[in-house]
């Protein structure tokens, strides 16, 4: 079994232009907690996940030190508002997806590894799917099932 036959073809993705909000709407939408992030031309870009939403605000709060929360407005009339903030100030870049011939056991390992719950999936650097540890789980279960019973009742 390969990518090809278990990820979902009919991706969500979003801009690395769209807002942060219309990020977290997306994700509230589709309840998803992450999208791929393509260029118009269904280029991947990178991954952006409800994760890095929550780690941006809590990361502001926890570098800011003590002697600087007094100017914090100031600062931030200067910089970027939160609600400016876009896509593309929050995603990863794509530094890892598969190909659609990869071997689901491969798809697994990588996702283990690196620690990730979904994977893009791309012909010609062009997104055109996507797996996720729950699609992983499914094929793991379906391969078990089509395995041949031995003699003594062994799978």
């Amino acid at each position: 079994m390969k990518a090809k036959d278990i990820m979902r073809k009919n991706v969500v993705t979003i801009s690395p232009l769209a807002t942060v909000k219309e990020l977290a709407d997306l994700l509230t939408k589709h309840r998803i907690t992450g999208v791929p992030v393509v260029d118009s031309h269904g280029g991947l870009m990178g991954v952006v996940s409800q994760t890095d939403i929550v780690r941006k605000e809590t990361r502001r709060e926890e570098e800011t030190l003590d002697f600087y929360r007094d100017v914090m407005p100031l600062l931030e009339s200067v910089s970027r508002r939160p609600e400016e903030a876009t896509v593309f100030d929050l995603m990863t870049p794509a530094v890892l997806s598969a190909d659609e011939e990869t071997p689901v056991g491969d798809l697994a390992r990588q996702m283990l590894a690196r620690k990730i719950h979904r994977l893009p999936v791309t012909r010609e650097k062009r997104l055109v799917g996507i797996v996720s540890t729950v699609d992983i789980l499914r094929a793991f279960v379906e391969m078990e099932e089509l395995r041949p019973i031995d003699g003594a009742g062994r799978l």
